[in-house]
C-alpha cells in the first residue's frame, strides 16, 4: 500500500487590490501572552494587557526595520514620513483571541518587491516571516 499526502489547505495569504495597488494580505500573530524579549530585557505580557486597546493597531504601517530619527532614536511607525520612507504596507483588522493579538498585514506588492523581495518570496513559499511590534 502506498500513502500519498496532499496539502489541500488554503493559502496563507490572499491577493486584493485597493486604490489601484495590488496587495497580499497575510495573517499575523503579533503578540502572544507570556515573557517576551525586548530591547530593555524580558517583559511579561499578560492576556489583559495584550487585549487593552488592541484596536489602536489598525492602520499602523508595516515597516522594514525599526524606524529611527536621524540621530538614531526610536520613532513610532505612525510618525510623519515613516510610511513613505520605509513602509511596505499597513496592519488591518486587529483582534484578540486565546492565542494573543492577531491581525492582517496588507503588504503593497510593488513596494515590497522593490524594497524587500525576500519577504514576498517567503510569503509565497509559505515560510514564516519574523516580525517585531516595536513596542516602546
Amino acid at each position: 500500500m502506498q500513502l500519498i499526502l496532499l496539502n489541500l489547505s488554503r493559502p496563507r495569504f490572499r491577493k486584493t487590490t485597493h486604490n489601484g495597488e495590488e496587495y497580499i494580505v497575510v495573517p499575523l500573530r503579533m503578540i502572544v501572552p507570556g515573557v517576551l524579549p525586548g530591547s530593555q530585557g524580558p517583559l511579561y505580557y499578560p492576556p489583559e494587557e495584550i487585549a487593552h486597546n488592541y484596536q489602536q493597531w489598525d492602520g499602523i504601517p508595516v515597516t522594514l526595520y525599526h524606524p529611527t530619527t536621524n540621530d538614531g532614536r526610536g520613532l513610532s511607525a505612525r510618525a510623519p514620513g515613516v510610511l513613505a520612507k520605509q513602509g511596505i504596507g499597513i496592519i488591518k483588522n486587529p483582534r484578540v483571541d486565546n492565542k494573543g493579538l492577531r491581525a492582517e498585514a496588507w503588504l503593497n506588492v510593488r513596494k515590497t518587491k522593490r524594497l524587500a523581495p525576500t519577504i514576498l518570496a517567503n510569503v509565497y513559499a509559505g515560510r514564516p516571516v519574523e516580525l517585531s511590534t516595536g513596542l516602546f
